[in-house]
């Protein structure tokens, strides 16, 4: 009888022993993670000359590639993105990994470098994520796909 007490007993602490699910933090932000810059678009922007479209490319460009190489690859964190950008222009090498501040409520999403935000709404379907802003200070409508990783 000892025994068999002793064995329910042992048995009902490893499932009370086995749950670590408490300590995983959920996480609500859909944007979490790591995604790649397929497209972006500026159309209607009060200079013509800005209206383009660039296609990325999924692998980084390297110091002597041919010109028109562009790749950007994306890491969100809760409030953090990491833009890792490269790309060669008329011969030219250029490369920036920089941080922004970011913050989401719904679907809109505001972007900021110290007071300067933009704001953007933003769409999710499976591996997409669509953003799309429209920026005062140029006029500029930007449509900017990527895909996740």
């Amino acid at each position: 009888m000892v025994s068999r007490f002793l064995f329910l007993a042992a048995l009902m602490m490893m499932f009370v022993a086995c749950g670590d699910d408490e300590d995983k933090v959920p996480v609500d932000n859909p944007l979490v993670g790591e995604w790649l810059s397929s497209t972006r678009t500026y159309s209607e922007c009060n200079d013509t000359d800005i209206n383009e479209t660039i296609t990325f490319q999924v692998t980084p460009c390297m110091e002597g590639d041919a010109s028109g190489c562009a790749y950007q690859k994306i890491s969100f964190s809760e409030t953090i993105m990491t833009s890792d950008y490269r790309d060669v222009f008329f011969g030219g090498f250029f490369e920036d990994v920089s941080d922004t501040n970011y913050s989401i409520d719904g679907n809109a999403m505001s972007l900021c470098d110290g007071e300067d935000c933009d704001r953007y709404t933003f769409s999710i379907d499976g591996d997409m994520l669509e953003f799309v802003g429209d920026k005062e200070s140029d006029g500029c409508i930007e449509v900017w796909r990527l895909t996740r990783i």
